[in-house]
């Protein structure tokens, strides 16, 4: 069966071998090629033929490498450590989303909780009594993890800007944000599944588009170098 993975491994190995080895390079190629490769699957083309097609669009390495090492001398190169002023542009918009987060779920989705807590104890036939330190442990952890969730985005955003991650690590790491935010569901909310889903819902939909933040970045990086 052919692995797409071990098939960009063994390309990148024989860039390497033809002289393009700076990473930078190759991690901006091997992102055009599984762009290209995935809107050819997406219309029916094999994995391996997608490939092949790919790789012949893109060139030669010798121009390859020309022309990645002129766009690479010509953007500003990051060290995947943050300087204190990036880490300060970094913190202060991720800052606002989140009390902007906490705030829209103080006015929005804690209403939703309550009206659904009701609905679901109609349903049981019984009266759950809610006291005063239950109702503000429950409030400061749902708060807390809608603002995190809509300032995780924002947070991606300028990590991918600052060089830290990029957005292949991100799709790679899909499935164990899916499991995470399915546990904090059922950590941070009541019992009922409608008020677990209210929760996961989001954070995992700002995921995506935290994803689709980076992915839009780097393209437009790509454009300017």
């Amino acid at each position: 069966m052919f692995d797409l993975n071990q098939a960009l491994t063994e390309w990148r190995q024989q860039m390497s071998a033809s002289g393009l080895t700076d990473p930078v390079v190759l991690d901006e190629l091997e992102s055009h090629l599984r762009d290209d490769v995935e809107e050819q699957m997406r219309g029916g083309t094999p994995a391996d033929q997608a490939l092949i097609a790919a790789i012949e669009r893109l060139g030669r390495p010798a121009a390859l490498r020309r022309e990645f090492h002129e766009a690479v001398a010509a953007t500003p190169r990051t060290t995947g450590r943050p300087s204190r002023n990036q880490w300060g542009r970094i913190a202060a918009p991720t800052a606002g989303f989140f009390i902007a987060g906490a705030g829209l779920c103080y006015l929005a989705l804690v209403p939703l909780l309550i009206q659904a807590n009701a609905q679901y104890a109609s349903w049981l036939g019984v009266r759950i009594p809610v006291m005063p330190a239950d109702y503000l442990g429950l409030l400061c952890k749902l708060m807390f993890g809608a603002g995190a969730g809509l300032a995780f985005p924002m947070l991606l955003l300028k990590l991918s800007q600052a060089g830290v991650i990029d957005y292949h690590r991100l799709v790679r790491s899909r499935r164990y944000v899916i499991l995470f935010n399915l546990i904090l569901g059922a950590v941070a909310t009541t019992p009922e599944v409608v008020t677990q889903l209210l929760l996961f819902i989001p954070l995992q939909l700002v995921f995506e588009a935290g994803i689709c933040l980076v992915w839009f970045s780097q393209r437009k990086t790509l454009a300017r170098a």
